[in-house]
């Protein structure tokens, strides 16, 4: 799939379960990706992620065929699930200044980027983080029962994890 110069946003289901589809071409004008826009694609095994997208939908690569994931350094707004459940993903890579973002209303905090980003991916077994991440979202790596390989940021200033479930 090749998007050309001018296209901004990518549908809701907009590929949802194309199983023959292997690569995508992000035009740089691309801003929003919709919920489930890719999900199902199995044959989809890797996928350059633009850091020219400002939002991504919720469940956008759910249960597709992604290998590796590389997370660029942005302030991109990310969906819950994004990646959950691609049942062939073993490695995802967070590059130096990733950000994730929360909104707080009424001093409360009311969404949190990125939850759940990877949940349920039981092949999962590495995870390279930046040497400083000042937030971790709830439930990132949740139910990521083959993850053996991380070692987590330094400086680390707010995260959803007990200290019990750190693992050096």
């Amino acid at each position: 799939m090749v998007f050309k110069e001018g296209v901004e946003y990518v549908g809701i289901n907009a590929f949802e379960n194309c199983r023959n589809l292997e690569k995508i071409v992000w035009a740089k004008s691309i801003k929003e990706v919709g919920e489930y826009a890719f999900a199902g694609c199995s044959s989809l095994k890797k996928v350059k992620i633009p850091t020219s997208v400002e939002r991504w939908g919720d469940k956008v690569f759910y249960k597709s065929g992604l290998e590796q994931v590389n997370i660029p350094a942005s302030r991109t707004w990310w969906g819950y699930c994004v990646f959950a459940k691609c049942p062939e993903l073993k490695k995802v890579v967070f590059e130096e200044g990733i950000e994730f973002r929360e909104i707080i209303r009424d001093g409360r905090m009311m969404e949190f980027s990125g939850a759940w980003m990877f949940y349920d991916c039981k092949a999962l077994e590495e995870v390279v983080f930046p040497k400083k991440m000042k937030m971790m979202p709830v439930g990132i790596f949740e139910e990521c029962s083959a993850l053996k390989k991380y070692r987590w940021p330094e400086d680390i200033e707010f995260e959803y994890w007990s200290p019990e479930e750190k693992n050096e």
